[in-house]
């Protein structure tokens, strides 16, 4: 397979970073914060109602403020603790984290190493959470440059926000990018929308079972394989 593609634009949240164990700690900091308990349970319900959340912001069914306000409602009646400060403190603490997935790390070694593309991060998130998480990690110095949806004022999949890392990129030639990404929602749509070819990956091998709307140009359900298909040695 012949892959002549000058630019990566890769996801950040599942796809290197692991959202969902940073997510997790973060919020039993939280609680640890307030002398509460930590339980599944509680853990549960906060992470589907973010997920339920950013999923609606992709949409553009509502803001990021609306967002923050949603999200721990019902922690802060239950805490008696103000939502504002239930969110400042939970981003405070996520910032922190430095959770790569497992190979994530080696693979942008051997991207970064071998020169074949320019590579970029392509996220959705405050600028402050992203950021903090990728100096904790080291992430920067494997990437190119960074395009944050706070930052630019639009979240994937809106062609705002491609049109604004190609503005940056000074390429406007659809056929020069691939974006990799885990979430169809995000960033296999966003791709559909610009015409970019795209990789639905799955760091544990596990794809979504509907991919019915979407067009996927490739697939790979680990590190080595997609490696394998950006022909990295």
């Amino acid at each position: 397979m012949d892959m002549n593609y000058r630019y990566l634009l890769l996801d950040m949240d599942m796809t290197l970073l692991d959202f969902k164990k940073s997510e997790k700690a973060a919020f039993a900091g939280v609680m640890e914060s307030l002398d509460l308990k930590f339980t599944e349970y509680d853990y549960s319900r906060f992470s589907h109602t973010n997920d339920e959340l950013w999923k609606r912001l992709e949409k553009g069914l509502i803001n990021r403020e609306q967002l923050l306000a949603c999200r721990f409602g019902i922690f802060s009646e239950d805490w008696g603790v103000d939502s504002p400060r239930l969110n400042e403190m939970f981003i405070n603490n996520l910032a922190g984290r430095n959770d790569w997935l497992p190979g994530a790390e080696d693979f942008l070694k051997a991207l970064h190493g071998s020169g074949k593309y320019k590579v970029y991060i392509a996220t959705n998130g405050p600028v402050f959470t992203v950021m903090g998480r990728i100096n904790a990690s080291g992430l920067e110095k494997y990437v190119d440059g960074i395009f944050i949806s706070e930052k630019i004022g639009a979240s994937k999949p809106s062609p705002k926000f491609f049109e604004y890392a190609f503005n940056e990129i000074c390429d406007h030639d659809v056929s020069n990018y691939l974006l990799v990404g885990d979430r169809l929602s995000s960033d296999i749509l966003g791709a559909n929308n610009m015409g970019m070819d795209c990789v639905l990956f799955a760091h544990d091998g596990i794809f979504p079972e509907n991919t019915r709307g979407y067009k996927i140009n490739y697939f790979a359900g680990s590190y080595k394989e997609l490696q394998g298909l950006l022909e990295i040695p």
